[in-house]
């Protein structure tokens, strides 16, 4: 990640106050709050080899655990997990630009979608949506993506699941928390200190 950092900002793909790839957490898989002025904006994704549908979600939290906003959408020819994955951090950079959030922290869980933003010219498939998401990061004030354990995504990526498990293809963005995951986000406030 270091020499991936490196080389974007030796070719002026990333500036100092974009720092656009993060720290990959290390420690409890529970999620933790982000700092003061800025939001989390979690990101799952899922994807059937058979249909070729994958699920995308979103859920954004502020400092204080609570649910602004979550999202869920449906992709068709999805070709594999990183496909996925990319196109649903693809629709949550969007999204957030669209609701006017300037400073988000986006967390993902797959590692090779990490790697994928680090060394685009090694993921050929995905230049055109790895370039979609470095470019979109300029309208931010701060947008960086860190790699996350996959328990510390569980709301997200359990939403995203759905669309491929159960096959619920409605995309919606809603306000607050899906309902379901109440009882769940109590108990992940609870952990990160809250």
């Amino acid at each position: 990640m270091e020499d991936a950092s490196e080389w974007l900002q030796l070719h002026n793909l990333m500036d100092g106050n974009r720092d656009c790839i993060g720290p990959v957490h290390q420690g409890p898989h529970v999620w933790k709050k982000p700092p003061p002025g800025i939001i989390k904006c979690n990101v799952g994704s899922s994807c059937s080899n058979i249909s070729k549908r994958g699920g995308a979600a979103w859920i954004v939290r502020n400092k204080f655990g609570t649910v602004l906003c979550h999202g869920r959408r449906s992709f068709s020819n999805i070709s594999s997990p990183v496909n996925a994955d990319l196109q649903a951090l693809s629709w949550a950079t969007k999204a957030m630009v669209h609701l006017k959030r300037k400073k988000v922290l986006f967390e993902l869980s797959l590692k090779v979608s990490c790697e994928a933003l680090g060394t685009p010219w090694a993921f050929p498939d995905h230049r055109t949506l790895i370039n979609q998401l470095w470019n979109r990061r300029h309208q931010f004030e701060l947008c960086q993506f860190n790699l996350v354990p996959l328990g510390c995504n569980y709301p997200a990526t359990e939403i995203a699941v759905s669309v491929t498990r159960d096959g619920r293809l409605q995309s919606y963005v809603a306000s607050n928390g899906p309902s379901w995951l109440a009882s769940q986000l109590r108990v992940d406030a609870v952990n990160a200190g809250f």
